[in-house]
C-alpha cells in the first residue's frame, strides 16, 4: 500500500526549524494554561524567549527545543571548571527568576504533540550537578543509559516532575 504524505515526511528537521517549532509549541502551551504570551522580537534574544503573564505573575521563559537525546546546557562554562563549579558559574548568568521549556521532538511523528518540560534554572543546575550518578554533567539528557565509564549502569532523564502540566506551570 502506498504511504500518505504524511507518513514519508521526516521527523527531522534543521536546527533552525526546530527552535521556531519549540516556541511555537511552548507559547501554545502557556496559551492553553491561561497566560498572555509575549514573544521576544528577532533571532537569538539573550537569556529568555518568551514573557508569560497571568494576573500579576509574570515569568520570563527561555525555550530550548531539540530533535537529539538532550539540551546542551552548561558546556560553554566547563573550560578549566569541574561539572559542578560550570552549573553554578551558568545559573550565576541565568538567575532563579528565569523558566525553562524544554521541547524534544526525538522521534515524534509530524503532527504529534513532542514532550515538554518545565523548570527553574536552578533545578536545571542541581540535575546537571547530579547527573552521571553524581559526577556532573553539561547536558540535561533525555532517556540516556551510560554503558560505560564512571556512570556505566546508570541513566539519567528529564524529571517526570519536570512534565508540563499546568499544576507544573502555574508552580516553577
Amino acid at each position: 500500500m502506498a504511504k500518505t504524505l504524511d507518513e514519508k515526511a521526516s521527523t527531522t528537521f534543521n536546527s533552525y526549524h526546530v527552535g521556531i517549532a519549540a516556541e511555537s509549541f511552548a507559547a501554545g502551551l502557556l496559551a492553553r494554561s491561561g497566560y498572555e504570551v509575549l514573544v521576544q522580537y528577532g533571532a537569538n534574544q539573550p537569556l529568555y524567549d518568551l514573557v508569560a503573564v497571568k494576573g500579576k505573575r509574570i515569568i520570563k521563559v527561555s525555550v530550548k527545543g531539540t530533535q537529539l537525546a538532550g539540551w546542551q546546557m552548561t558546556g560553554g562554562f566547563k573550560k578549566g571548571r569541574s561539572y559542578a563549579k560550570a552549573a553554578e558559574a551558568w545559573l550565576q548568568k541565568h538567575g532563579d527568576d528565569l523558566v525553562f521549556m524544554f521541547v524534544q521532538f526525538l522521534g515524534v511523528p509530524l503532527g504529534d504533540m513532542p514532550e515538554v518540560f518545565v523548570a527553574r534554572a536552578h533545578e536545571v543546575a542541581a540535575h546537571l550537578k547530579a547527573g552521571k550518578r553524581g559526577g556532573g554533567d553539561t547536558t540535561l539528557r533525555w532517556k540516556h543509559s551510560w554503558r560505560r565509564g564512571p556512570a556505566t549502569g546508570c541513566t539519567d532523564s528529564v524529571p517526570e516532575t519536570w512534565r508540563f502540566t499546568q499544576k507544573r506551570i502555574d508552580s516553577v
